[in-house]
């Protein structure tokens, strides 16, 4: 190269502007020099930087050979570029495509602040820690890798250094970088074993000023020689739910919150969940993503004594183990053909790692329910499918409410349908009066749960035998309380979210609505019922104009008592407004569809539209107290009703000639109050309002005192009212005085 392009080279723009901001002058050559001809060109190179800033650093010329020399002390490059010995590791980038394809979108969680800052001083080569190691323990799924790895992309520079390897390929790259003497490395072990951890704090602890370890365990195995060890908690559910709706935003809200409630903080699982939402929702339940995580969970456990001992737990809801309710674990000792004490002891490693039992007073249980699930699967064909009759024969009478709760909330369909059928002639003998006894009540709702198809038919039709004083008799209370009411409008309202088991809801919660006993409660079976008629948040997947054309039926009882209901239900028919508690996010083993609601303006007028036309019926109905309730209806709504542009309607409701003076002065009052309030008000209404006003004597007067009060305060005119009389009271000062 002649002198002259090394020069040219070096006083380009960009060249020359960096220069002056004190940036070093590197010129790369692909070839190799020798000593002296790399000399003379670092010469000619900086006699020239001086020209431009005699501050700025002096030029380096590089080769072929450094390159390689300095590529070789960094082994995350090498994996990158030329991948020898590093075979079974990855360089960041490749891990990171592999840990970010499910959830690309990182959430930051609170709750592992300190642990993050920790990752961060540990891998901080201006320090020197006293071990190479930091294991950064927690629950298979909740997110530990993925914190180590958005920590570590946030540090600068840091992600041409990482090596990500799992347990002993871990260890096998322990040993060339404890020979590599320039070698500066983050080497992310991940599922990492103690035993592991700590053969690569013996290989590495010698080499901490240029490679650090950051081993990720699921083992919840404490080691003695680690001083420091994090343990992630598992994170709140709100968090996990966050996370779906910033990754999975196509999951409607109620599925996505079935997911998170399944996996109860294990972000791997709900997000496989969401990522399996399409087919989940086409079938109705989980069961088709069940089979996804039955791997994992072996994967995962890898030892089939810990296996069976979930799958043994999962049977039931909950398993006392001690007390007075020790006998139920004696049942399980049955199945495993173990003692109870070495159940229990496995028990006690599954609750640390990975989290899968749960010890709560004398009960052990299995969480997250999608583990309880595919464990109960597990347990159905290890233990019960070929002879089901034998096994529920001999169940202990305290386990069986709890493997019948287990049952209605972790099954199949084809489960469910099996343990129904064994019940049926159970069932079949109750009478009415049944319904008022908390323990036999509490097991047909288990039963329903299990089987909807098969019971809540039989329930309607129990509930439709009672008589009206039976039905008084089932006071309120939740199940294990003081009554079964409570327990029997809150199962009625779950199910009437499927379309398939509207009716047979609505009907319970009519019959019980006609006899009512918690009048001081605000989801009582009379509010409950009513909320099923809203236009939106009704609690059910049925279009609004096949729950209205039910409720016009309600009113064409001729029992003035039914009537009266259902008026109050028509009213509320109209509120656009509103809210509603969540219900559970699984209902007998199904994910509940979505409220309908109307999806366009002209769709939601249609709706108004129905709801009208049920009240003008009402109104033009020969029952007096019918035709009362609908015309007090279009008073309480005519603001609504206006606004939608139904003035012509509701004008062929109240006909001057045809209308009470009672009613009129409702009327009219509704109307100079939405005038009043309105300013937009049309023209048509207005014009309306001065017709209504009757010019008899009898109807001014009841128009002029028949006003509240505050109908004339709000006008700043308090003696209104009397002056307004004295415009049309006859002249009082006539010889004969005028009499009423």
């Amino acid at each position: 190269m002649l002198v002259a392009d090394l020069k040219q080279e070096l006083n380009k723009p960009y060249s020359t502007k960096l220069i002056k901001k004190g940036y070093g002058y590197c010129f790369c050559i692909c070839d190799d020099l020798t000593p002296e001809k790399k000399s003379e060109w670092e010469k000619i190179l900086d006699d020239e930087i001086v020209k431009i800033d005699p501050s700025a650093p002096k030029s380096k010329v590089v080769t072929a050979s450094d390159l390689a020399r300095w590529a070789s002390q960094y082994p995350a490059i090498i994996v990158k570029f030329f991948q020898p010995q590093f075979v079974n590791s990855l360089a960041f980038e490749h891990w990171g495509r592999n840990i970010t394809k499910l959830t690309s979108e990182y959430v930051e969680v609170n709750l592992w602040a300190s642990i993050k800052q920790q990752i961060i001083e540990h891998t901080n080569f201006n320090n020197i820690p006293n071990t190479a190691i930091l294991p950064i323990q927690g629950e298979a799924g909740v997110g530990k890798t993925r914190l180590v790895y958005e920590t570590l992309l946030r540090i600068q520079g840091a992600k041409n250094l990482v090596l990500y390897a799992i347990d002993k390929k871990a260890l096998d790259l322990a040993y060339p970088l404890a020979r590599e003497q320039q070698a500066k490395t983050i080497l992310v072990a991940d599922e990492c074993f103690p035993q592991t951890q700590a053969e690569i704090k013996n290989i590495l602890n010698g080499v901490t000023d240029r490679v650090r370890v950051i081993c990720i365990d699921n083992s919840g195995e404490r080691i003695d020689t680690f001083a420091q060890q994090l343990w992630l908690e598992r994170i709140p559910e709100e968090n996990v739910d966050t996370i779906l709706k910033k990754n999975f935003v196509n999951v409607p809200p109620d599925r996505r919150r079935a997911y998170v409630h399944l996996s109860r903080g294990f972000i791997r699982l709900a997000a496989d969940l969401c990522n399996q939402d399409s087919q989940i929702a086409s079938q109705g339940n989980i069961n088709s993503a069940l089979s996804d995580t039955r791997t994992y969970l072996c994967n995962r456990l890898n030892d089939d004594i810990k296996l069976r001992v979930v799958e043994a737990i999962s049977l039931f809801r909950k398993v006392g183990y001690r007390d007075e309710v020790r006998e139920e674990i004696d049942f399980l000792c049955e199945i495993l053909k173990s003692d109870g004490d070495n159940i229990i002891e496995i028990a006690q490693q599954l609750k640390d790692v990975p989290g899968y039992v749960a010890f709560a007073g004398r009960y052990l249980y299995i969480t997250p329910e999608i583990i309880a699930q595919v464990s109960f699967e597990g347990a159905w064909k290890r233990w019960i499918k070929y002879d089901p009759p034998a096994f529920l024969d001999k169940i202990p009478q305290p386990l069986l409410d709890a493997f019948l709760h287990r049952v209605s909330t972790s099954s199949s369909e084809e489960v469910r349908r099996i343990v129904g059928e064994f019940f049926q002639h159970w069932v079949a003998q109750l009478q009415p009066i049944d319904l008022s006894d908390v323990s036999k009540v509490e097991k047909l709702i288990v039963l329903i749960e299990i089987n909807p198809e098969d019971y809540l038919p039989q329930l309607n039709n129990l509930i439709d035998r009672a008589s009206k004083e039976e039905l008084l008799k089932v006071k309120g209370g939740f199940i294990n309380g003081v009554g079964t009411r409570r327990s029997l409008v809150w199962l009625a309202e779950k199910m009437a979210a499927f379309p398939e088991f509207f009716s047979y809801a609505e009907s319970i919660l009519w019959k019980l609505a006609l006899a009512e006993t918690e009048f001081n409660i605000g989801n009582n079976a009379t509010h409950v019922w009513q909320e099923l008629f809203r236009i939106y948040l009704s609690g059910t997947a049925v279009s609004f104009i096949e729950r209205i054309d039910l409720l016009e039926t309600r009113l064409s009882s001729e029992n003035e008592e039914e009537i009266n209901l259902a008026l109050e239900c028509l009213n509320k028919a109209f509120d656009t407004e509103g809210s509603r508690i969540l219900g559970s996010p699984i209902v007998a083993g199904r994910i509940p569809p979505e409220n309908w609601q109307p999806q366009t303006q002209l769709e939601l007028k249609e709706c108004l539209d129905r709801a009208l036309d049920v009240v003008l019926n009402a109104a033009r109905s020969n029952i007096t107290h019918l035709q009362a309730g609908a015309l007090k209806i279009a008073i309480d709504r005519i603001p609504a009703l206006l606004s939608y542009g139904y003035l012509e309607h509701i004008k062929t409701l109240f006909l001057k000639e045809n209308t009470s003076q009672e009613i009129l002065v409702s009327l009219i009052r509704r109307l100079e109050d939405f005038i009043r309030f309105n300013s937009d008000a049309s023209e048509e209404v207005t014009q309306w309002l001065q017709s209504l006003i009757p010019d008899d004597f009898h109807g001014r007067l009841i128009q002029t005192v028949g006003k509240s009060p505050w109908s004339y305060s709000l006008r700043d005119k308090k003696e209104a009212w009397q002056q307004e009389m004295n415009s049309w009271l006859p002249d009082t000062s006539a010889s004969k005085p005028y009499s009423v």
